[in-house]
């Protein structure tokens, strides 16, 4: 038998043009970056005939119309058919979705009747007016999704955290949304959380920590919204009732009171969908009244009884400001004096030289006005005054003379290397994210965070530090026999 063999034809155009989609396969696969036009034509032609609800989408066929900040992070920002303002951060790691609800809502706003906030954000978790609370947790459970509210200072809270997969994601956004406006607010569920908040209040007042940090805050802040622990008084939660809940609702819950942070694998356009879902049928509002100014007051030591093997001691006044210009200094300061793990000035003489306490550090804590720079630290009763005398002098010291300079290289290096891990995950972007958003600093300083604080002097350190931190303002709270 013979075989006829006949040599095909070959077509040039045909070998161009497998050639140049060889080449644009391998681009797209192997240098992601590459931000041609025609790749991410590409990209997005084949990403629309991707049924995996679980794939997770480049960073290069994100839409750019939205992005307001391009660097170490892509911030989207957009407002709701509603007005709620959107910020967006796409990640490639996983598909998985982190959103951030935030309503001016915090403890500052419980007015006279402390503990309103927080009764408010635990009713959250009570369900909706269809679902039962065993019904709604039972839901959210069943989708894998984590959920959690909070009140704070400044805010109410509710998080959550999902797949991307629609048929997960999709219902978990309508229970949210459902739970925002028409919350579950029945007479027996308010009268059985209210009775564990005033529980919970006589049980942390056992905890001599928790005593000083009760005090710290009424003496700093007297008379001010800021003036009592989140969770409010005994006398506050003894004297709310479920209209208060309702008209706290009302006045605080509305889309001009909300912010939206929004992170994860998951592309934009499906973000914008998720946000209006949320959020669209929250009613509409007044934006609150500005928290007032907090004032100095004179330096003060008061000292609280209480049986217990160690003095816990807070030392600090009001001073950061809301988009503070300082705040670079003062955050490599604070680093410098009491924030570094191991090699602050507070760690070294207090613990390390003297023994004086196992856990002594400093912290300035982001408020909307005058936030704290705090000092705590626990000793031995009898080794109270020593302490105290110690921080003091290391107080004064600082000021007068600035930091040394292998003290401020070593802040630097540690405060920049640290940032990568502070947005490694969905859940610290936006963190990290909503403070830019809530306290109204400039979004182009998210990816300069690291320039800002090379920036730092040892100047700018003392001339700040000799204005901003003043013992003759410092608040000395003491518990412990």
């Amino acid at each position: 038998m013979q075989y006829l063999y006949v040599k095909p034809k070959r077509n040039k155009s045909l070998w161009i043009i497998t050639a140049l989609i060889t080449i644009s396969f391998i681009a797209i696969l192997f240098f992601p970056e590459l931000k041609l036009p025609i790749l991410q034509d590409i990209r997005l032609f084949f990403s629309q005939f991707d049924k995996d609800p679980l794939a997770v989408p480049g960073l290069a066929i994100q839409p750019t119309d939205t992005e307001k900040v391009h660097g170490l992070l892509s911030v989207h920002q957009w407002d709701t058919k509603n007005g709620v303002p959107v910020y967006f951060v796409p990640t490639e790691n996983l598909p998985i979705v982190d959103i951030k609800i935030s309503f001016d809502a915090g403890s500052a706003r419980d007015g006279t009747k402390p503990g309103l906030s927080t009764l408010m954000a635990s009713m959250l978790l009570e369900g909706t007016e269809s679902l039962s609370e065993d019904a709604f947790l039972e839901q959210l459970e069943g989708l894998g999704v984590q959920y959690h509210v909070e009140a704070n200072r400044d805010n109410l809270i509710i998080e959550l955290r999902s797949l991307t997969n629609p048929n997960l994601l999709n219902p978990a956004i309508e229970l949210i949304s459902a739970l925002l406006t028409r919350p579950a607010l029945t007479q027996g569920a308010f009268e059985r959380v209210k009775r564990q908040h005033i529980v919970n209040y006589q049980e942390i007042l056992e905890l001599p920590r928790k005593v000083a940090e009760k005090k710290f805050y009424e003496t700093v802040y007297a008379n001010h919204p800021y003036g009592h622990l989140t969770l409010g008084t005994e006398a506050g939660l003894e004297s709310i009732e479920l209209q208060d809940v309702k008209d706290f609702k009302k006045q605080y819950l509305h889309a001009q009171n909300a912010l939206l942070v929004i992170s994860g694998g998951i592309h934009r356009d499906r973000v914008k969908d998720i946000a209006n879902k949320l959020v669209t049928h929250l009613p509409g509002g007044n934006k609150p009244e500005p928290i007032i100014f907090v004032p100095s007051k004179e330096a003060q030591i008061i000292n609280i009884p209480l049986k217990t093997t160690q003095s816990h001691i807070w030392i600090g006044e009001p001073v950061l400001r809301e988009n503070d210009p300082d705040y670079y200094p003062l955050l490599v300061g604070n680093h410098i004096f009491g924030k570094g793990q191991f090699t602050s000035r507070l760690f070294k003489e207090v613990r390390a030289k003297k023994g004086l306490a196992y856990s002594v550090k400093s912290h300035l804590k982001r408020l909307k006005v005058g936030g704290p720079f705090v000092i705590t630290l626990q000793t031995e009763q009898k080794q109270t005054q020593l302490a105290l005398n110690i921080v003091q002098d290391l107080l004064s010291n600082f000021g007068k003379e600035g930091p040394q300079p292998e003290e401020l290289e070593l802040a630097k290096q540690n405060l920049i290397k640290h940032f990568p891990l502070s947005i490694n995950t969905n859940k610290k972007i936006n963190d990290k994210l909503f403070n830019y958003a809530f306290y109204h600093l400039p979004m182009a300083s998210f990816n300069e965070h690291t320039a800002k604080i090379q920036q730092v002097t040892k100047e700018q350190i003392q001339e700040v530090w000799k204005r901003r931190i003043n013992l003759h303002h410092m608040q000395t709270v003491i518990v412990g026999e």
